[in-house]
C-alpha cells in the first residue's frame, strides 16, 4: 500500500511543514488536459489560531512512495467541530489545471521582423501578462 506525505512550503519555497498520517478525509480530482485540478482535505488541530503552515499561495506537494503524486497552491481553509473527534481544519488546494480554460489565441505575423506577434490584433505581450494575471 502507498503512502503519502503532504509537503507544504511558504511563498520563498522554504518547507514549512511535511504532514503524514494526521490528514485525513482526502479528495482529489485531475483534468484533462491540465494535470492537478483540486485537492481537499482535514486535518484535526486546535482551531483558537491559524497554523503556520496555513497560508495563502503556500505550495503543496503530495508525495507517493514513486515521486510527486500532486502539485497545487494552498487557496481556501476553514474550521469546524465534529463532536466526536473536535476542532479541524479543512483545507482547499488547486493545482495549475483548475486555472486552465479553453481560450483560443490565433497567432498572425504582420510580416516585419520588429513587429510582434499578434492574436486577433492584441500584442503578445499583452496575452502573456493576461495569463499570468489569472494564475
Amino acid at each position: 500500500m502507498s503512502s503519502f506525505s503532504y509537503i507544504i512550503t511558504d511563498t520563498n519555497g522554504t518547507t514549512v511543514r511535511t504532514l503524514g498520517p494526521e490528514v485525513s478525509n482526502v479528495k482529489i480530482s485531475t483534468v484533462l488536459p491540465g494535470g492537478c485540478a483540486e485537492c481537499a482535505f482535514r486535518i484535526y488541530e486546535n482551531t483558537t489560531s491559524v497554523p503556520d503552515y496555513l497560508g495563502f499561495n503556500y505550495k503543496l506537494v503530495i508525495l507517493d512512495d514513486l515521486g510527486i503524486f500532486w502539485v497545487g497552491r494552498l487557496d481556501d481553509f476553514s474550521t469546524n467541530v465534529d463532536g466526536a473527534n473536535g476542532e479541524y481544519w479543512d483545507i482547499v488546494a488547486r493545482g495549475m489545471g483548475i486555472n486552465l480554460d479553453d481560450q483560443m489565441y490565433t497567432a498572425t505575423a504582420t510580416g516585419k521582423p520588429t513587429d510582434p506577434y499578434d492574436a486577433a490584433g492584441v500584442n503578445t505581450s499583452t496575452i502573456v501578462s493576461d495569463v499570468i494575471a489569472n494564475l
